[in-house]
């Protein structure tokens, strides 16, 4: 039976940078290889296309000079000369401006052979030429010095030696240049490779922990409603009233699971991007001002007081219940963690346009250290936990959620032991 292969996270993430690497090398080199044949054969291609030119246009001059005594030009110093033999039917190939830069041996080499009619190469020893060679189909009267010939086909010549030896080079160069690019494209890939990793190893990691989070805060309230149904089963025959104690227990349990899976799910639903909010004119001082009068009396039930300073017709665009939540987040978490006797207050005004909402408290406050947790699923340090035991620390994770969907900046002033500030500035309105 074939054994299966089971990769833990670290192995996975090991695996899918290799496969990233090479796939990116992969294309990087696809791509260079591509460009570096793109200017091989331009490169190549385009010094064919000047020589052929040239060498039109040194037989077009060349004829146009031949074609009558009258027409034929004074003779050119010979390192300029085009090297042009014409074919008479009764004298064979002739050259009548022999030039310096001539090598007698390779054009007799190359006239020896069948040569193709139009533009050809040839190669003599390390010496490359390029050939046109034009048939006739009407012979035409050449005139040198005096003297007519019956020429009915014409060779040029054109040395492409050195034109070949930086072709040739820059082949060598392009090779190099992919070896190299291996080397340097491999290290770059792994790199990118390991940065693209990155967010989805943290999303790895921060999922495990929210399974185990999630799972250890629904084994409370699922523990006490099993412990209070099993002592309920022990007395049968007891009355609702009697019981009425382990029924509260179990109702308060259901209770606290159901605000916690809603919470769960509107927190999948914006990992998802699923949850539309509605985005409208709010006035959110009228909406400020009717939290502060509900929490003014929850506040005064544990002795604290909640005030506010709210500037009047400030208004933004946004979700009018998902801003309701964020700052009754931010109210309830200031009451909850403020002792009796200490105050809550919330101001709101426009800076320079920008709206701004501030929750102040004098509570127990955060450590510098715990600071850039706090917004963080479930989390919740030791005395947080010990002053509102029934907390879940997903409700700070939902108000940056809402914040960010808003394009508002939810940020976190503290002093352990003497209040927190949480500030929510949203964009420039108008």
């Amino acid at each position: 039976m074939a054994r299966q292969r089971r990769y833990v996270a670290g192995e996975s993430s090991q695996h899918i940078v290799r496969k990233l690497t090479i796939a990116n090398l992969s294309a990087m080199l696809v791509l260079f290889a591509l460009c570096l044949v793109f200017l091989n054969v331009f490169t190549q291609q385009s010094l064919t296309n000047q020589t052929d030119q040239r060498l039109a246009r040194d037989l077009d001059g060349f004829s146009q000079s031949h074609l009558s005594p009258e027409l034929h030009s004074a003779r050119l110093p010979s390192g300029l000369l085009p090297i042009i033999f014409f074919h008479d039917q009764s004298e064979g190939y002739s050259n009548p401006h022999p030039a310096d830069h001539m090598i007698p041996s390779d054009t007799d080499a190359i006239l020896s052979r069948d040569l193709p009619e139009g533009y050809s190469t040839q190669t003599v020893d390390d010496r490359t030429y390029r050939i046109y060679r034009v048939t006739h189909e009407e012979p035409l009267q050449f005139w040198e010095q005096g003297e007519s010939f019956i020429v009915d086909e014409t060779v040029s010549f054109l040395s492409i030696t050195s034109e070949k030896a930086m072709i040739d080079l820059l082949r060598i160069a392009s090779a190099a240049s992919l070896v190299v690019s291996i080397a340097v494209f491999g290290v770059f890939c792994y790199w990118q490779a390991r940065r693209t990793i990155v967010p989805i190893t943290e999303a790895w990691s921060k999922q495990r922990q929210f399974a185990a989070d999630t799972s250890h805060e629904l084994r409370n309230p699922l523990a006490s409603i099993q412990a209070n149904a099993e002592l309920l089963l022990v007395n049968p025959d007891h009355t609702i009233e009697e019981e009425s104690r382990h029924v509260a227990a179990i109702l308060e349990s259901s209770q606290r699971m159901s605000s916690m899976l809603s919470t769960l799910l509107t927190l999948a639903r914006a990992d998802a991007d699923q949850d539309e909010l509605t985005y409208e004119q709010v006035d959110l001082s009228a909406l400020l001002d009717g939290l502060i009068d509900q929490f003014e009396q929850i506040g005064s039930l544990r002795g604290i007081a909640v005030s506010g300073s709210i500037e009047s017709s400030v208004v933004l665009v946004g979700d009018r219940e998902r801003l309701t939540e964020l700052f009754s987040v931010l109210l309830d978490n200031a009451i909850r963690y403020t002792g009796p006797g200490g105050n809550v207050r919330l101001t709101c005004s426009v800076e320079r346009g920008y709206p701004r909402v501030a929750v102040e408290d004098t509570g127990i406050g955060i450590s510098a250290a715990e600071l850039d947790a706090v917004f963080q699923r479930f989390y919740r340090n030791g005395e947080a936990r010990f002053v509102n035991p029934e907390g879940t620390g997903l409700g700070l994770s939902i108000a940056q959620w809402i914040a960010e969907r808003h394009n508002a900046e939810l940020s976190v002033t503290s002093s352990e032991g003497k209040g927190s500030c949480f500030t929510v500035t949203f964009p420039k309105q108008g």
